[in-house]
């Protein structure tokens, strides 16, 4: 018997009428109260991956999941995490992002989609930048700016985009090569109103399943 994983719990293509409440980011459970919840919105698993898992601690355990759902109509998705590698049953789950007006993209593409990159310039991602830095002193290690040049070493190494919306204020863009499996990594962009972007996460071992292949391709 396979084990109850996110994957499982959410990989019947039922496209039931989704009930009117929202999962909450920052939201844990046992796996199988998370997958009900997401069920009950009608949200479907679209790709997962190995991923460091966070649990809302500082410190990451090196082994976990990430899981990427969506609904049927494109409007929400989700960003999930789990307290274990794919395949491996896991006994805690975590909400990290409720993600809006989703688009999703086929990851298996030759192109990158034009349409989802950034209307802006270096320029204004960079002073954003150092304006968000200034605020919080959050982006002192990290890398950001202008998400169209951010993504451009990505894109090289043959990722394409897996899903992009709105969470807040801020686009949050998936990216992924599934095509070669010697690589199967991507990255969770998250891009400010004047486009000053950060790679919030790396994954590996990244797979789409096959409910995400059915949802692209509508």
């Amino acid at each position: 018997m396979r084990p109850l994983t996110l994957a499982v719990l959410l990989s019947p293509l039922l496209f039931s009428a989704p009930l009117a409440h929202a999962a909450q980011p920052g939201t844990c459970g046992t796996p199988e109260a998370i997958g009900a919840e997401l069920k009950a919105e009608g949200q479907h698993s679209i790709a997962f991956a190995a991923a460091p898992f966070y649990g809302g601690l500082h410190e990451a355990h090196p082994d976990g999941e990430l899981m990427f759902t969506a609904d049927r109509d494109g409007g929400t998705g989700y960003i999930l995490e789990a307290n274990q590698p794919p395949g491996a049953k896991a006994d805690k789950a975590c909400i990290v992002s409720r993600i809006d007006g989703v688009k999703l993209f086929d990851p298996k593409s030759a192109e990158f989609p034009k349409t989802a990159m950034m209307q802006g310039s270096d320029a204004t991602a960079a002073a954003e930048c150092e304006t968000m830095s200034r605020k919080t002193g959050q982006m002192q290690d990290m890398q950001c700016g202008f998400f169209n040049t951010m993504v451009q070493p990505f894109i090289a190494r043959g990722e394409r985009v897996l899903m992009q919306g709105r969470a807040s204020n801020q686009v949050i863009t998936v990216t992924m090569n599934i095509l070669v499996k010697s690589i199967s990594q991507g990255a969770i962009f998250y891009t400010m109103p004047s486009t000053g972007s950060t790679v919030a996460r790396n994954f590996k071992e990244a797979q789409q399943t096959e409910a995400g292949l059915q949802l692209a391709r509508k």
